[in-house]
């Protein structure tokens, strides 16, 4: 279900004065004006007040700077600012006519903005924020129209341009003859690293290709492996579970492990190592150890949406595959997949 609810921003208050009494009216000459307030609202969790069950973590749902582009029909701008903390709304005076207002939060400097189309193509690049110990880039936009005679309001809807895909539960259910195994690390590979503002990815750029670090052209080789191969951002990619990674059989990790990718829409998935790397699944891997062998536990995510996340629960029942990028063979394995959403979602189970 969807949750509107308005944060706070610091008042701004608007004092028209008219002129004197005895003045003689003026022939107009500016364009005629109205007011509209622009309300903002954050899809999901109260940024401010986060209450017990909420799914935020970190400074997932922080607000340090927000600011506010507002466009005529023809998509140019007509009033840039800067919004405050504390008020539910910002006045603003405007021509009579259609405009679109933006709000971007956490974001660049926008202030040299001039169009739309401009704002829309403002390219992010995953490697300069949304670090987790940061505040994450949220945006959004809608069309309101400005009248004479009524002020109009204006809610502009803002939500995270990444998407979060959780490891919650990890349980080995090997054959009690393999014994303990160890897990050398979880990783988010097939990330995409560039997205609009409008939340439309380039596919320029990506994150982990294959299971490897970005290098051109690509080795299959060169599989992550720290401290050879590191992972790209692995801030946003790479986690080890520290003391817990030895597993015994029949026990469980617990600890969710949280990984963070702009959105890929990729319709048709491929597989497996290419010198150049084509658009793809993006997949979290699991890397263990198995009786002395390395093996591999890719689990594709289809269709990996902003501002949504993505919980995964994994039950190893046999050996994996030999390549990052290499989905294991049904049977092999169950992953459960529960699609939450920091607004709204829907639920996908799988067995693999």
């Amino acid at each position: 279900m969807k949750k509107r609810l308005l944060f706070g921003w610091a008042a701004a208050v608007a004092v028209l004065l008219t002129g004197a009494c005895n003045r003689m009216p003026e022939p107009a000459t500016d364009p005629e004006t109205g007011f509209m307030i622009v309300k903002p609202v954050v899809l999901g969790e109260n940024v401010s007040t986060r209450t017990s069950g909420t799914d935020v973590v970190g400074k997932e749902a922080t607000i340090t700077s927000a600011q506010l582009l507002i466009f005529d029909s023809a998509g140019h701008l007509e009033h840039y600012a800067i919004i405050p903390g504390g008020s539910t709304g910002v006045p603003v005076q405007l021509r009579v006519g259609s405009m679109k207002a933006w709000i971007v939060a956490n974001g660049p400097n926008l202030s040299a903005i001039k169009t739309e189309s401009a704002l829309a193509a403002t390219v992010l690049e995953l490697s300069t924020y949304n670090d987790p110990s940061t505040d994450f880039v949220m945006a959004g936009s809608n069309t309101c129209t400005v009248t004479a005679s009524n002020t109009a309001d204006c809610t502009v809807e803002i939500s995270r341009l990444v998407a979060r895909v959780t490891l919650k539960n990890l349980t080995n259910n090997l054959p009690a003859a393999y014994g303990a195994i160890s897990v050398n690390y979880v990783m988010l590979e097939n990330v995409v690293n560039q997205c609009r503002i409008d939340g439309q990815t380039t596919g320029l750029s990506w994150y982990n290709p294959m299971g490897r670090p970005t290098e051109s052209p690509l080795v299959a080789a060169h599989i992550v492996n720290p401290p050879t191969y590191q992972a790209d951002s692995p801030q946003l990619t790479f986690q080890t579970l520290g003391s817990n990674s030895s597993l015994a059989k029949g026990s469980s990790f617990t600890t969710p492990l949280r990984f963070y990718a702009y959105p890929n829409s990729t319709a048709t998935d491929q597989t497996g190592f290419s010198t150049t790397f084509s658009a793809r699944y993006t997949r979290l891997v699991i890397k263990a150890t198995i009786d002395g062998g390395t093996y591999y536990y890719p689990i594709s995510i289809p269709a990996l949406a902003r501002n949504k996340c993505y919980d995964v629960s994994v039950t190893l029942v046999g050996l994996g595959s030999s390549d990052p990028d290499v989905p294991v063979a049904k049977g092999s394995f169950n992953a459960s997949f529960t699609v939450k959403s920091w607004v709204s979602g829907s639920e996908i189970v799988e067995s693999i």
